[in-house]
């Protein structure tokens, strides 16, 4: 049993990957009943659509499943400061806006030589 598999089952978690909200499928879904209900979004940066996708498909996703709490997990794949920039101002419009938005997480993925090789 992997550790995944192991927190789940002490938490008495479900973890679903690719689950179907019946408007697409959200990458992964965490649920505990009906008290927690979470969704995590996962996106390259370079992705043509990651800023629509913390204002549209995330949102779509939490209605149609009745989410509590959102991740938006951003894979950073190269030189996106500008995009990143945009990504953290359309949260913030979204909070003006009153929207409770995906909490926002970064990954920096890109490939980097070996400090022994320089």
């Amino acid at each position: 049993m992997g550790l995944c598999e192991v927190f789940t089952s002490r938490n008495n978690l479900d973890l679903s990957k690719e689950a179907d909200t019946g408007r697409g499928l959200v990458d992964f879904k965490i649920t505990r009943g009906r008290t927690l209900r979470s969704i995590i979004e996962i996106k390259y940066s370079r992705n043509a659509g990651l800023i629509e996708g913390l204002g549209k498909q995330v949102e779509i996703y939490k209605k149609s499943e009745e989410i509590v709490s959102s991740i938006y997990l951003v894979l950073i794949t190269g030189d996106h400061e500008k995009r990143i920039e945009q990504l953290e101002k359309e949260r913030e419009k979204l909070i003006r806006d009153g929207v409770m938005p995906a909490e926002l997480y970064y990954i920096d993925v890109r490939i980097r030589p070996t400090a022994s090789k320089n």
